[in-house]
């Protein structure tokens, strides 16, 4: 409980220190939701703010954090994942098209893993919770239909997997 708090502590600093650098480059920010599946299936909630122009335009900083909630049947019942983590993410200028974004990402956070033996015919039934450390690396692309709707896609070795989703810029 006490990582978990001094997790959420931390994410409210950086996204204040993210504030507070509007003045030196424009920030946007940016929400998605999407599906995931890896390690089972579910949803993922993202929040970025990106500081764009903040590399002499070679590329874009970006934080922020994502939720990801996962379900998976296995042989002794359910297994229920939650993730917490902050992302930090490059956005190269490889492409200088403005409806077009690629970037890598790096996160880290809690993870809460809950597995329910709810299928066991024999023996006691039983709820095992664990907490770990989540991580992950990633690479994404996202591309804006409309000025404040786009669509994203992005694989990572941790913490997803697969994630395909609606994004929604606030500029």
């Amino acid at each position: 409980m006490r990582t978990t708090i001094s997790y959420f502590v931390s994410i409210l600093f950086i996204l204040g220190m993210s504030t507070a650098l509007k003045s030196q480059a424009y920030i946007s920010k940016t929400y998605g939701l999407g599906y995931s599946a890896g390690e089972g299936q579910g949803g993922s909630f993202i929040f970025e703010r990106k500081l764009e122009n903040s590399t002499g335009g070679i590329g874009d900083f970006g934080i922020g954090a994502l939720v990801n909630i996962r379900g998976q049947e296995i042989e002794q019942g359910d297994r229920t994942e939650i993730i917490l983590a902050t992302r930090l993410s490059y956005h190269p200028h490889f492409i200088s098209h403005p409806k077009f974004d690629i970037y890598g990402f790096v996160a880290l956070g809690v993870g809460f893993d809950d597995v329910n033996n709810d299928r066991s015919y024999m023996g006691p039934r039983e709820e095992v919770q664990t907490q770990f450390t989540a991580w992950g690396l990633g690479a994404g692309v996202h591309y804006q239909i409309y000025k404040s709707i786009g669509v994203f896609a992005e694989g990572s070795y941790g913490v997803g997997a697969v994630t395909v989703g609606l994004a929604w810029r606030v500029d």
